[in-house]
């Protein structure tokens, strides 16, 4: 949180403030989403305030971004099936897949969990997961993975590849 405050040393009061707030997402919740809220002071004597807030961005509650640190610990404590997509920013069909992965994720909120690893970030995933292709979608179930999708795939044939996973 930033605070700023205009005081009047002369009566000892605190006039005005300005106070920002911020929710960033827990590393290792994959549900977790962020916003902002902007709070303004303007009497501190009579608590006069003026709020303002802007819409949390629900799509980043959908995917969570995976990397060396978190990655373990996020496969640990998912119950039931995480969809994982390996890309980087650099690889076309990836940028492709991107906002299919995310559809599909909106799609599946609340039934699936869903997260991403930049390779570019975190190579040793790659090499531990045997992915020599991007963009490849691994299906995990209990941190063991059961399934890969390799290469740009449209959003049904994506869907299709988890929902046969879901029973």
């Amino acid at each position: 949180m930033f605070s700023e405050y205009v005081r009047d040393d002369s009566a000892g009061l605190q006039l005005a403030s300005f106070q920002l707030h911020w929710r960033i997402p827990c590393p290792t919740s994959p549900v977790a989403a962020f916003g902002y809220r902007i709070g303004i002071v303007t009497d501190q004597a009579s608590r006069t305030t003026a709020n303002f807030s802007l819409p949390t961005l629900e799509s980043s509650s959908m995917l969570q971004e995976l990397n060396n640190d978190n990655f373990d610990t996020a496969l640990e404590q998912a119950p039931g099936l995480y969809a994982v997509r390996f890309w980087a920013e650099w690889c076309s069909p990836c940028r492709t897949m991107s906002p299919i992965f995310k559809d599909v994720a909106q799609d599946m909120q609340g039934t699936v969990l869903f997260g991403e690893v930049d390779l570019d970030q975190a190579p040793e995933l790659a090499g531990r997961y045997g992915v020599q292709s991007i963009p490849t979608v691994l299906l995990f179930k209990d941190g063991k993975v059961i399934d890969r999708l390799t290469g740009a795939a449209p959003k049904p044939n994506v869907a299709r590849f988890i929902n046969n996973h879901l029973s």
